[in-house]
């Protein structure tokens, strides 16, 4: 036990009955000794001791990196030590949150928790396998709270009750709607869509950012369908082989969207405009109707075909294609809903927050986060169809008081240049994801505005997040860390992670990088119409990401490369993402971007080209300071190998476009070889 709530006097003597083992941060080291003796003299008489291995409370709602007291302890010693975790704590009078501790009403009476026992380990365990056996039955546990909780669109329609006259979305359209016309909406959409398509099981979806786009995702729910929301910025080719894959045989659409696009009418697509005309009267009784009536009667009445599980699949979106054709992945109502509750407990929203929705709904960051995460969270969101307009962005940040901001680095830098400190004040911070952020302009960005920049890791198989990281916090006498430079956080409530050896798959220790596992209910049920595929990336329900990370003593993790993103020259593995980084530690531009890619090379099997954009200096330089860096002269590109582009190859969600890159890169280096 903390050592000064043991000498508190009022419960010191109730303590001593415990046989409570005081111990602190601040013990000098005779105090330290003589708690870790007392430990031991007690394990060898038999009886068990309770460690408390993150040394303190969590006030950050993540796991904290665990002490070594607890090998000190049990060294030279024939013990089992049994791995304990504590789920559901999080949000009761024992924890942290809203930071208090005690002093506050419990949210239920009595209020539940989960006890978790794993398999005992040895006592020659480190401490990295004994956390990771804690986060591994947090990780089960977890998925149990979350089995016992609604789909997405009915658990909507409950808070919707709760929330009805306050405002739930907006977009820069002009639209404003409340949690009770956001019902009203969908409730109608469903019963319009269960007429219009009885016998089609998955809809595509075409609708960039807005309050439209939102109601029909919800609305297809209720009407017991699968939104499929299609990604724009692809080749018509690759939407054609995406609709067949999935068997598509209707697109909801509108006018506006489709001439926005420049896309010609197709026989498949069916406009909301032509499908949604309700009377006023009718919204408006509907809109009395509903709100009055118990939320199971409008599923059974209104909406019968509503009743999904938790294991039906919610989406089905198919991922960028930056490095080849997509695949459909299949994320069902337990996977969001994982996600959205992970999510909700590290950054304790309330109802004054509202998130900024720029990132479009075929990006599974962009659907999870911007449609499912405010309106069961209980407060607000802002669309804007298009990240690429910084200034109708900051309109929206300032109109609307967003408060968090989810965008990706490319877009980040794009903003910086237009944006004032005046008109985006309200926002707490900017989550960044899909890409690596360059800690300059992270800096950068803190220091003109006054605004941290969060970095977050996920993919679309992850629903998307398995990771984040949050702000620092200080309280009394405790620091705790919620982000560390050059790191992407720690996992989400209810995921575990690990990192292991690519070849041998032996669990790997703290601070060596390796393959980055992850499991969770939030792993996605299985890429569509592709078991083979799926058997592949998911063994044992650890989803193999296919990133090089490696994890610290504190739980941070930080990803170090791709495995997809080496070249093996001369016989050696080089990674792209450490040349990168490289080429603009020599390059000192912060306007600079750079690529390394792979490309086929008849002496050496593969060289390195380099595609630079927005860089004004002279590649020759680059070269001559790489030379002398202490990367090897192997891992060096040519100076021919240097190649100058006007325009980023980038994908409509923030990615960078690889096979664009590749085709890019392949041109340029033909033409040098003639």
């Amino acid at each position: 036990m903390w050592r000064p709530i043991y000498e508190w006097k009022p419960m010191h003597w109730f303590f001593k009955i415990m046989h409570m083992i005081p111990i602190s941060a601040s013990d000098k080291p005779k105090q330290f000794m003589a708690s870790m003796e007392e430990a031991k003299k007690a394990l060898k008489e038999g009886h068990i001791v309770c460690i408390f291995a993150e040394g303190a409370i969590s006030r950050t709602a993540q796991t904290l990196g665990f002490h070594r007291g607890m090998e000190f302890i049990a060294k030279d010693m024939d013990i089992p030590i049994v791995p304990v975790n504590l789920d559901r704590v999080w949000g009761s009078i024992f924890s942290f949150h809203s930071g208090k501790f005690i002093w506050k009403i419990p949210k239920k009476i009595p209020y539940p928790v989960t006890v978790s026992f794993g398999k005992s380990m040895p006592a020659a365990s480190k401490v990295h396998e004994v956390r990771q056996a804690v986060l591994e039955l947090g990780s089960h546990a977890f998925g149990h709270r979350i089995s016992q909780m609604l789909p997405l669109h009915r658990n909507f329609l409950r808070i919707s009750k709760q929330k009805w006259f306050i405002k739930g979305m907006a977009d820069s359209g002009g639209v404003e709607l409340s949690y009770g016309k956001i019902a009203a909406a969908s409730v109608m959409l469903a019963k319009k869509f269960m007429k219009h398509f009885p016998d089609d099981e998955r809809i595509g979806v075409l609708f960039p950012s807005c309050t439209h786009g939102a109601l029909v995702n919800i609305a297809l729910n209720m009407a017991g369908k699968i939104p499929v929301n299609i990604n724009f910025t692809m080749t018509p080719e690759i939407i054609n082989k995406i609709r067949q894959k999935a068997k598509i045989n209707k697109i909801i659409t509108s006018r506006k969207v489709l001439e926005g696009l420049k896309w010609p009418h197709d026989e498949r697509m069916v406009y909301l405009e032509d499908i949604a005309k309700p009377s006023k009267g009718y919204g408006l009784m509907l809109w009395i109707l509903l709100f009055i009536t118990p939320s199971t009667i409008i599923e059974s009445v209104f909406i019968p075909k509503s009743k999904s599980n938790l294991d039906d699949i919610a989406t089905l979106v198919f991922t960028s294609g930056s490095t080849g054709i997509p695949k459909g992945v299949m994320l069902t109502h337990k996977n969001i809903q994982s996600n959205v509750q992970g999510l909700l407990e590290v950054f304790q929203t309330d109802s004054d927050d509202c998130i900024l929705g720029i990132l479009p709904f075929f990006h599974s960051f962009g659907y999870t986060a911007t449609i499912w995460l405010p309106l069961l969270g209980g407060f607000s969101v802002a669309y804007h169809k298009s990240p690429l307009e910084p200034l109708i962005v900051q309109k929206m940040i300032k109109k609307h008081k967003c408060t968090m901001a989810l965008t990706t680095p490319t877009f980040l830098q794009m903003w910086m240049k237009k944006f004032n400190k005046e008109d985006i004040n309200s926002l707490h911070f900017v989550i960044t994801g899909a890409e690596k952020m360059r800690k300059e302009i992270a800096k950068e960005f803190l220091e003109k505005f006054d605004i941290p920049v969060l970095e977050g890791y996920g993919c679309t198989e992850l629903s998307p997040v398995a990771c984040v990281s949050v702000f620092n916090i200080k309280h009394h006498h405790e620091f705790q860390l919620g982000h560390k430079e050059g790191k992407v956080g720690r996992p989400l409530p209810g995921v575990s992670v690990k990192i292991i050896d690519p070849e041998t798959r032996q669990l790997l220790p703290a601070k060596e990088s390796g393959l980055l596992m992850v499991k969770g209910p939030n792993v996605m049920k299985g890429y569509w119409d592709d078991k083979e595929k799926t058997d592949e990336v998911i063994k044992d329900g650890w989803y193999a990401t296919g990133d090089i990370a490696s994890i610290d003593e504190d739980g941070f993790i930080q990803i170090t490369d791709r495995l997809s993103r080496f070249s093996k020259i001369g016989g050696e593995m080089v990674s792209h993402i450490m040349v990168e980084e490289k080429i603009y530690e020599a390059a000192d531009e912060p306007e600079a971007r750079f690529l390394v890619l792979s490309v086929p090379d008849e002496k050496k099997g593969e060289a390195l080209a380099v595609l630079c954009h927005n860089y004004k200096g002279i590649t020759e330089k680059i070269c001559e300071k790489l030379g002398q860096s202490d990367i090897p002269n192997l891992w060096v590109p040519a100076k021919q190998m240097f190649f100058k582009i006007d325009e980023w190859p980038t994908l409509g969600t923030g990615k960078v476009d690889m096979a664009k890159a590749k085709e890019i890169a392949g041109n340029f280096v033909s033409q040098v070889r003639g």
